[in-house]
């Protein structure tokens, strides 16, 4: 436990609010500042801040389904703070409605007839990549993930909460389709002649991982957060960070190995030019740091130190997305990288405003 006062963490919880209004207005001007310089730049940012978005908060319920279906009772503590975390669905689910309406055109390039008409591999999916299934395909996805979002957070809200075990094992079931789908339109689409069989898997890994250092940056702020849940969220960051590194390695090197051109395309754009120190930058951030800064007893137990390696981790998902999106977008690798920053700061600051709602719910144990 914290031995400052509950009076003084509350005024500390409620100081943070000051700052958002102009991090959401200086993210906005960011964001619209890369549309000027390019408009290709600006939807590029807005899909990383987006899908970076999205992917924190349905992390947080896929992190509750976990937990409730494992029937776990460490996490009674955190649980509304899951909830938290998912109930900011809405913010990034809408920035990635103006990418879906108005932006499909600028990033993707299946969306160009003339590509798909002389290029033989992008003309053979166009059953699947097209305009208006793309679109009905994700708009599905969101509306599902919105539903068991509801279920859970009433379910776990409740006054005398009964394990969902039912809605739990369906939205694991959902996420587990869904997610590969989504990763697959979202991310991949964008270099649509690049195919991985493990990408899903490598979006499902990104999702917990950052969904738990989402929980636990919450929960650190929660003063009636003891040791123990602290401990084990610090265990959890651990072992899914490694689980993240073991699954970005795979990928990768499954793909060195067979050496397909088609699939080889992907890691040689990420791997020349102005990419490739963030593309090595990303398994330190995202992987080493977090093993390394977690891996002693004490450390987990330090509220400094999970605060810390869950912004790292955090951070380190902003760079993943950002590598995702783009070198397929484009080779200007300053302009990208401020748009998503301008996106993703201004997302994450509605995305914050909006979990603050219910913050009098969630230090109720």
């Amino acid at each position: 436990m914290s031995s400052r006062s509950p009076a003084a963490q509350a005024r500390e919880r409620r100081r943070p609010v000051g700052v958002l209004i102009p991090s959401l207005v200086v993210g906005i001007a960011m964001a619209v500042a890369a549309f000027a310089v390019e408009p290709t730049y600006g939807w590029s940012g807005l899909l990383i801040g987006a899908v970076f978005g999205v992917t924190i908060a349905i992390g947080g319920a896929l992190f509750a389904a976990i937990n409730v279906v494992a029937g776990a009772r460490w996490w009674t503590p955190v649980r509304h703070h899951c909830i938290a975390v998912a109930r900011t669905l809405p913010v990034p689910s809408a920035a990635l409605g103006l990418v879906l309406a108005f932006g499909v055109w600028s990033l993707y390039p299946w969306a160009d007839a003339d590509l798909v008409a002389n290029n033989h591999l992008v003309h053979g999916k166009t059953p699947w990549l097209n305009w208006p299934f793309f679109v009905g395909r994700s708009v599905a996805i969101l509306l599902l993930w919105f539903v068991f979002v509801a279920a859970l957070r009433k379910r776990v809200e409740a006054t005398d909460p009964k394990p969902p075990v039912r809605t739990a094992i369906g939205f694991l079931i959902i996420f587990a389709i869904t997610i590969s789908v989504a990763m697959w339109d979202w991310a991949m689409s964008l270099e649509p002649e690049w195919f991985s069989t493990m990408h899903g898997v490598y979006g499902f890994a990104g999702c917990l991982q950052v969904g738990i250092a989402a929980v636990a940056l919450r929960a650190l702020r929660d003063p009636t957060i003891g040791d123990k849940p602290l401990y084990d969220l610090g265990s959890l960051m651990f072992a899914f960070s490694l689980f993240w590194g073991y699954i970005w390695y795979s990928q990768g090197m499954l793909i060195w190995y067979a050496n397909i051109p088609e699939e080889t395309a992907h890691y040689a754009t990420r791997l020349t030019g102005d990419w490739s120190m963030l593309f090595w930058l990303n398994p330190v951030i995202n992987a080493v740091l977090p093993i390394v800064l977690l891996m002693s007893r004490h450390a987990k137990r330090s509220r400094f130190m999970v605060g810390q390696v869950a912004l790292i981790i955090i951070v380190g998902h902003l760079l993943d997305v950002l590598l995702l999106v783009g070198p397929a977008v484009g080779h200007a690798s300053t302009v990208i990288p401020l748009a998503a920053a301008g996106s993703a700061m201004a997302i994450a600051a509605g995305m914050i405003l909006l979990m603050r709602q219910s913050d009098g719910v969630s230090v109720r144990q």
